[in-house]
């Protein structure tokens, strides 16, 4: 009775679920798990390719006190010329200035930041996506908030890229039959450096919409640089956002 966390350091997000698990056979449904160590890569997709995967995990795994889950990034600044070179692009600042990884986290805290985050599970992908917790697996986690629909895509080697082939592209469709066109402001492609494109949409028999987005990252980019170094799985953002607060879940 004692015990009122389980901390791990440096494990995915599977181990998330493995604990869990642990604690809900012996009784222990409230104990929090943290995880007060992460990352400490050199690799600038990691926020994108972890950290969505273990939110939507959070959400819907009875996240019922704030305290309940929890991630430290490891670590928060590096000297703008570190005399280290383990601690070059490992951490969120360098000096003064907003890290690969910094930019990164950035870019996904402004895509979820306002009241009312949510799990949503009103789309399809094709080819299909779920959420995943293998961070080399291809999948997607899609979240409301406010007045938008994020859509994180993880898409790996283990998808088969001839059926993302269209007009000489890769593209993933996405479906979301319980969005209408006339609830809609913007739909945007945002990759994980912050990078917006705006996607065009179209109506769907029956109601809702379906939008085709650009697997790949524009060339010469940072996302390009940055995405799929370790893994192998690229992540970008699809981001709706509604001309009125969502009420969907």
């Amino acid at each position: 009775d004692s015990i009122d966390v389980l901390d791990v350091h440096y494990m995915p997000p599977k181990a998330f679920a493995a604990l869990r698990s642990a604690a809900d056979e012996r009784g222990r449904q409230d104990m929090g798990i943290w995880q007060t160590e992460m990352a400490n890569s050199p690799h600038a997709h990691f926020v994108s390719n972890n950290y969505p995967r273990f939110l939507y995990w959070a959400l819907t795994n009875d996240w019922d006190y704030a305290d309940k889950y929890k991630l430290f990034f490891f670590s928060y600044k590096s000297p703008k010329l570190s005399e280290r070179e383990t601690a070059v692009n490992r951490t969120l600042y360098q000096g003064d200035d907003l890290s690969p990884h910094g930019i990164s986290l950035n870019t996904l805290g402004e895509l979820l930041k306002g009241d009312g985050l949510h799990a949503y599970t009103a789309v399809h992908a094709t080819p299909d996506l779920s959420p995943q917790l293998v961070t080399g697996k291809s999948g997607m986690e899609v979240f409301t908030v406010g007045n938008r629909v994020v859509a994180s895509i993880h898409v790996g080697a283990d998808i088969d890229l001839k059926s993302m082939q269209k007009d000489g592209s890769l593209q993933l469709s996405l479906s979301f039959p319980e969005i209408q066109p006339g609830q809609i402001d913007k739909i945007e492609r945002v990759d994980i450096a912050g990078e917006r494109l705006a996607l065009a949409y179209d109506s769907m028999p029956g109601g809702g919409v379906n939008v085709a987005a650009p697997v790949s990252d524009k060339p010469g980019s940072n996302a390009e640089a940055w995405n799929g170094k370790s893994t192998g799985c690229r992540t970008f953002y699809v981001v709706l956002t509604l001309n009125t607060a969502t009420q969907t879940r």
